[in-house]
């Protein structure tokens, strides 16, 4: 069995539980750095399989020697030992992301190969064990329960929410389980902020659970201590994307190692989460990207929008105009953001994607859209395509003052047309009529 996911996920807990319901004899070791020496990693196993069953260690002593000899001639006769065993046992191996030395490592791939029928073996790490498991894994003999498994639902969030003495309605538990995604730690954090503070779950979310100190505190300490410098800058910088891939952060944050990096951070600690079998594309945990987009912040803002801007042209070449056009108003460039809109926004009109649309006028400056008649003209399409015609000709109206304002571009023409035509249908107003007036 292989339990990993990164700290306050229940790991130690959950796997605690299952083991006190077991009836075969069980030890329990917490691994840590000084188990890559082989020797002592070596010493340690036998003494939990001697005290569980009935392991047979009179070969071992003798082969004992320089740290290779455990890779070529202690490991095999370890494993062997091990599969002789006929005692049903179950040992659990905590902390085991600490170990990284091949020699100890060699030593627990014996473990794990030579497990006898009957018996379990349980790596607990913060991170896959360094094991080569793909055999066992074919074999379906390796129980795997990552973050998915050990995350709450919203029953369980509830439930442990309750215990702290803060209850929510459905609707809550839904937005807190969302934005934690199950991390219990998280919600426990979010249920001591809420109750502390006799607020409300909109404005914790909307101030960004992240950013709550008890949050940063735990994330910094447990999540990214031990990283590199190189680690946590490249974190930091990439926290503005929703989605990460190689040539998306190359390009964007100017390295050429981020596919590395991606696969470093997700074998190492589980930082980013990948999306697909290949592990070529990943994404961040929902408060872990709160958390660095807060340290972001510390960044100069020039240098945040040159992020930024170079994610909008990225995303648009790569046909995703959805992020092109978010990145574009994060970076404030507004213009480049209508430029898009107006480009591509026709496209999603015609495709039933009035909310998408809605999300990015939703995040333009209210002055600028007043100011503009093709974003006026947009907003209108957008509400009428979610049921609220009842504002379309508010929109309507807008876009034509913008069109009469003074310092309207000369080449508005089309839009005029556009409006008429929209008011004409909408309101029965004479196309001909209106069509003729902004001519004019």
């Amino acid at each position: 069995m292989v339990v990993h996911a990164p700290s306050g996920y229940g790991k130690t807990t959950n796997v605690a539980a299952w083991v006190r319901d077991d009836p075969r004899p069980s030890k329990w070791v917490e691994l840590d750095a000084t188990d890559n020496e082989p020797g002592a990693l070596l010493a340690v196993l036998v003494r939990m399989l001697d005290e569980v069953g009935d392991f047979d260690s009179n070969d071992l002593p003798a082969l004992q020697g320089a740290p290779e000899q455990y890779t070529t001639m202690v490991a095999p006769v370890f494993g062997r030992a091990v599969s002789r065993c006929g005692q049903p046992f179950v040992i659990v191996l905590d902390d085991v992301h600490c170990i990284d030395s091949q020699p100890a490592l060699d030593l627990l791939d014996s473990l794990a190969h030579h497990v006898p029928a009957g018996s379990t073996v349980v790596f607990v790490g913060r991170s896959e064990p360094r094991v080569p498991l793909a055999r066992l894994r074919l074999d379906d003999r390796v129980v795997e329960i990552t973050t998915s498994e050990l995350a709450l639902d919203e029953r369980g969030a509830s439930e442990l929410l309750a215990t702290m003495g803060v209850l929510l309605d459905d609707a809550e538990i839904e937005q807190l389980t969302s934005a934690t995604e199950g991390w219990p730690v998280g919600l426990r954090l979010a249920g001591m902020a809420l109750r502390e503070r006799t607020e409300s779950v909109d404005s914790l979310r909307e101030r960004r659970l992240g950013h709550e100190h008890s949050v940063e505190d735990y994330v910094n300490e447990e999540w990214l201590r031990g990283l590199s410098t190189d680690h946590i800058e490249f974190l930091v910088q990439a926290s503005s994307l929703d989605w990460l891939s190689a040539p998306l952060c190359d390009n964007v944050l100017d390295r050429t190692d981020s596919g590395e990096l991606l696969q470093q951070l997700h074998a190492d600690s589980l930082l980013v989460i990948p999306l697909g079998q290949r592990g070529a594309e990943y994404r961040m945990h929902r408060l872990l990207r709160d958390v660095l987009l807060a340290e972001a912040e510390r960044i100069p803002s020039e240098r945040r929008r040159i992020v930024e801007q170079r994610a909008s042209v990225w995303f648009e070449r790569a046909g995703d105009i959805d992020r092109a056009i978010r990145h574009a108003l994060r970076a404030d460039d507004a213009a480049r953001a209508e430029f898009l809109t107006g480009r591509y926004g026709g496209d999603f009109l015609t495709t039933g994607r009035f909310a998408t649309i809605r999300t990015w006028l939703d995040a333009f400056p209210r002055s600028h859209i007043l100011q503009s008649a093709p974003l006026c003209l947009l907003s209108a399409a957008a509400v009428t395509g979610l049921g609220e015609a009842d504002t379309t000709m508010t929109w309507l109206e807008f876009g034509r003052q913008a069109l009469n304002a003074p310092g309207a571009r000369p080449d508005e023409f089309q839009n005029g047309l556009r409006i008429a035509a929209f008011r004409s249908v909408t309101d029965g107003v004479d196309l001909d009529d209106l069509a003729e007036t902004d001519r004019t």
